[in-house]
């Protein structure tokens, strides 16, 4: 497979136009909330929320920063690198949780292969004990880089101060530390979720046209801890409220599909007329189908859209968003993360440093309208 060297997630020309329409920058895209970064990104969503709407007026196709120490994302170019020589470690959060960590994780392995680099890739199965343990095991090792995939955002605070102790770079990778624990890395390479949460809700808010203004949302929330399912909840609360709607109710669904699927059914029965939802948006795509179920089985589907935060499931994008059962989502590619965030542990094991604190890979918004121009490759590919 040829390395890649440009932006992430590999749409073709046509799609970036019609993107453009949607205030683009998804999926169990899975990933970490505490209250140091619930302040922090509430504090500073206003001036992302003005970054977004800038890059959308402007048609710009790249990834909006959630600070001005973060660019848009490009991999470093690798050609002609001896990468031979290098160790990396990798302390995964769950390697078989949903698709979305699966594949990133199997396709991290594979790519380590293409790129002749040994790669120790260790699975936490989301057991904090057991990736701080990991961590420790990495070290010993004499790892070049250690990229941290973290279980829950606080904990892995502790975990890159170690790193950075022993004298070894530490890169988080799809979700990063808490503010307190920055310090202590070299790095994210990942997502933008709040952009992710801001683009997908502008988007649905846009399309609900006229009844946006004092739209009644629903919310489904991610896991507690992490701070991915916080960013992506207040980015889609911002542009909610934006528009002129507001979060009537949100609930945990501990980013599992039947508790989502438990969560709407009590919704149905509490809002039980038409009109009484506006719409329901969730942490990611597997909660979207939970939710979908449970609208499906009431027999309530079409009365209101469905919105997920973000996608990275291919067989939820051609099962329910090409057909519109859900609405849509940012996208976001599993191939294309795992690749990026090796490249750049790749590039800063050989002495270099990020361009920037954060590099955020390319989340584009999916709809039912523009599903075609979709690469499977980048979400179901095999080495």
């Amino acid at each position: 497979m040829k390395l890649k060297k440009l932006t992430t997630l590999v749409i073709c020309g046509a799609m970036a136009l019609s993107l453009a329409a949607c205030g683009s920058g998804g999926s169990s895209s899975s990933g970490s909330s505490s209250s140091s970064a619930s302040s922090s990104a509430s504090a500073s969503a206003s001036a992302k929320s003005e970054a977004v709407a800038s890059a959308s007026a402007s048609g710009a196709g790249e990834s909006v920063s959630s600070g001005s120490s973060a660019v848009s994302e490009s991999r470093p170019d690798l050609s002609g690198k001896d990468l031979s020589g290098l160790k990396l470690g990798m302390a995964f959060r769950h390697g078989s949780n949903d698709t979305y960590m699966t594949s990133y994780f199997q396709h991290m392995k594979n790519y380590a292969k293409t790129l002749g680099v040994d790669l120790v890739l260790l699975d936490a199965v989301d057991d904090v004990t057991k990736q701080t343990n990991q961590v420790q095991d990495l070290i010993q090792q004499k790892c070049s880089v250690i990229m941290i995939w973290p279980v829950n955002s606080e904990s892995s605070v502790a975990q890159a101060k170690s790193v950075q102790q022993a004298g070894i770079p530490c890169l988080m990778c799809n979700s990063n530390v808490t503010d307190d624990g920055v310090d202590y890395t070299v790095g994210f390479v990942g997502p933008d979720d709040y952009t992710e949460g801001y683009n997908a809700a502008k988007q649905a808010m846009t399309d609900l046209g006229s009844s946006a203004k004092g739209a009644k949302i629903l919310f489904v929330e991610g896991v507690n801890g992490q701070q991915q399912a916080q960013q992506r909840k207040e980015g889609m609360q911002k542009a909610v409220e934006e528009a002129g709607g507001k979060f009537v109710d949100s609930q945990t669904s501990e980013g599992k599909r039947e508790k989502a699927q438990q969560v709407a059914e009590n919704w149905l029965v509490k809002y039980p007329s038409k009109g009484d939802i506006t719409a329901i948006m969730t942490f990611d795509d597997n909660t979207a189908v939970g939710v979908y179920n449970a609208v499906k089985a009431a027999g309530r589907e079409g009365e209101f859209p469905i919105w997920a935060a973000a996608t990275g499931d291919y067989s939820i994008i051609s099962g329910y968003i090409k057909d519109g059962k859900i609405a849509g989502a940012s996208l976001q590619s599993p191939i294309t993360e795992s690749e990026t965030a090796l490249d750049w542990a790749c590039w800063i094991g050989l002495g270099n440093d990020l361009p920037s604190k954060s590099v955020f890979i390319d989340t584009p918004v999916i709809t039912e309208q523009n599903f075609a121009q979709v690469d499977q490759g980048n979400f179901e590919k095999l080495i």
